[in-house]
């Protein structure tokens, strides 16, 4: 079976095409896995376990999102309460976990503002 110089030049301009690929398509969010922040205010403190809402999120929390933070100690003030602002920064990867259906951060320090 002999080819035209027709269809090799058609399948070449067709291959080029879709290895190319379009370049001005959308572009994907990136989420940092290793490297986040979060500030939110406190809902409920019970020991080192508290409830916080988040009011500055990040790319894996918006705003107005209820998460569960487990800490070891506080900067800032020495006991934490209802309605103190606090900030902190996480791993996605290593501190972040399920905790009945709510996400649970565990983490070394939260500082209090």
């Amino acid at each position: 079976m002999r080819k035209s110089p027709l269809m090799i030049l058609l399948s070449a301009v067709l291959a080029g095409v879709l290895l190319a690929g379009c370049g001005s398509g959308p572009t994907l969010p990136t989420l940092d896995l290793y490297g986040s922040s979060l500030s939110g205010t406190v809902e409920y403190v019970d020991g080192q376990n508290c409830r916080v809402e988040v009011t500055e999120g990040d790319s894996h929390y918006d705003t107005e999102t209820v998460i569960q933070v487990t800490y070891t100690t506080l900067k800032g003030k020495d006991t934490l309460a209802v309605g103190d602002k606090v900030h902190f920064e996480y791993d996605y990867v290593k501190n972040v976990s399920d905790y009945n259906g709510m996400p649970h951060i565990t983490i070394e320090q939260v500082k209090v503002d």
